[in-house]
């Protein structure tokens, strides 16, 4: 009898064991992808403000009428608009009722990529990590919504031709 209740009682203790050692795991992993999260911010930051100054550089070199602030605004906007549409998809309705926004930022696309390819090459370069920045922004939520059962022959045709509008811009 005596055996049994030693038994018992390594076992509740094995138990017991796991359980902390599986609570420290997901603490641990808790803490690993905060960390990651708050280094993505801050690089985010830190390229954000090294475009920034960039743009300011550019804009000092550029010729009348060259609003490099505006461009960064309207590129802004449409990755923001982009990203909202998209990150609001959930299922084939929602997609659809998303095409007139895309396709709203897709001609906003279109109109800076003719103003972008004229201006200097002093421009391009902040431009292009500006543009750069969008994109990594963009892939990881276009990749999820197209995985949506039926979603990626809604929005491809119009997210692929502005992805690779945005590729041939950032170089």
């Amino acid at each position: 009898m005596k055996w049994v209740i030693a038994l018992v009682v390594i076992g509740a203790l094995g138990w017991f064991g796991f359980q902390y050692m599986n609570n420290n795991a997901a603490l641990d992993a808790e803490n690993l992808a905060a960390e990651a999260s708050k280094q993505a911010e801050e690089k985010a930051a830190n390229a954000k403000a090294a475009a920034t100054d960039a743009l300011a550089t550019a804009q000092e070199s550029m010729p009348a009428g060259v609003d490099l602030g505006k461009i960064n605004d309207n590129l802004s906007g449409v990755f923001s608009s982009t990203g909202e549409q998209l990150g609001g998809i959930t299922d084939v309705e929602s997609a659809q009722a998303a095409v007139p926004a895309l396709e709203e930022a897709s001609g906003k696309l279109s109109g800076l990529t003719d103003t972008i390819s004229r201006l200097p090459d002093a421009a391009k370069g902040p431009i292009g990590g500006i543009i750069s920045g969008g994109l990594a922004t963009l892939q990881p939520i276009i990749e999820k919504v197209t995985a949506i059962p039926g979603v990626g022959p809604v929005v491809e045709p119009i997210v692929t031709p502005m992805m690779e509008m945005l590729e041939g811009l950032a170089g």
